[in-house]
């Protein structure tokens, strides 16, 4: 099995050199992957993103969790989450001490050029929350449609600030 290497100032995917501004956020077995894409981000988003306090929680809402992200003096950003879209995984659960890992990968937008990358390892609490969260949603019926307008509904009516306000579950470092 071959495993995929990532480095800052190569491309993120091989042969991809633009993407849409945003973000996205997945779970698979190997851990949580967020990824951020700024059109040519500064070195100041860079250090925030890389080297910043980092702030995560999530709110659920029809189905949906939101997953919440803040670091350094950045904005809040979101990113929906579904299971559903996911690649098959299961949970390990969390031991005392121990949670789930989060790799984080800033991706110009306008080149596809890896800026910088991040591995943060989250509180067995917040884990745990998570965790539970995905179980519940693995439980309900799912149609794209409905979630991709649910989500519509949520970016016409909500800022990432109201989400974070709803947030049920949070983890924090420096």
């Amino acid at each position: 099995m071959e495993f995929e290497q990532f480095k800052v100032g190569q491309l993120y995917k091989h042969d991809v050199n633009k993407y849409d501004e945003g973000t996205k956020f997945d779970f698979m077995q190997s851990g949580a992957i967020f990824e951020i894409y700024f059109s040519r981000p500064t070195g100041d988003e860079i250090q925030d993103i890389t080297r910043g306090r980092f702030e995560i929680g999530f709110y659920e809402y029809n189905n949906i969790i939101f997953m919440l992200f803040r670091f350094g003096c950045l904005q809040w950003m979101d990113a929906p989450y579904t299971v559903h879209l996911s690649a098959p995984y299961t949970f390990e659960d969390p031991q005392p001490g121990t949670g789930y890992g989060l790799s984080i990968f800033l991706i110009d937008a306008a080149t596809g050029i890896i800026k910088g990358m991040r591995y943060v390892g989250l509180s067995t609490e917040f884990s745990k929350k998570f965790r539970n969260a995905v179980e519940r949603q693995r439980q309900l019926p799912f149609k794209n449609s409905d979630y991709f307008a649910s989500i519509n509904h949520i970016n016409q009516n909500y800022s990432t600030r109201d989400l974070v306000q709803r947030a049920s579950a949070w983890c924090k470092s420096n």
